[in-house]
């Protein structure tokens, strides 16, 4: 099924869930509680059949996300070394300043 039918088929989704009401009313008059209980199954049908091509979608692409998942894991290692050598960057400046503010206080007070 291609994108765009699954792009209908859920637009009907949408478009049932909000009319909703109106489409069980206007089932209810039209054959009463039978017909509002077969557009519901139908509803249900189409929702489960809608659920069933995604999940098969994401199972034939479950290769690629795994790759995915771990590129974007190693870019994240990389990104917390990156962020941890700058903590080490900043401590080591921070070790020099309190270093030379010591040493002007030495020298001030000869």
């Amino acid at each position: 099924m291609s994108q765009e039918q699954l792009k209908r088929v859920l637009n009907a989704l949408e478009q049932f869930q909000k009319n909703r009401t109106a489409i069980l009313q206007k089932a209810f008059d039209e054959g009463g509680q039978s017909a509002v209980s077969e557009t519901v199954a139908q509803f249900d049908e189409l929702d489960s059949f809608y659920n069933d091509l995604l999940r098969g979608q994401l199972d034939n692409s479950n290769e690629y996300y795994k790759r995915l998942l771990q590129a974007s894991n190693q870019e994240t290692k990389k990104l917390a070394k990156s962020i941890e050598k700058l903590s080490n960057v900043n401590e080591v400046a921070g070790s020099v300043s309190s270093l030379l503010t010591s040493v002007i206080q030495i020298i001030s007070s000869l």
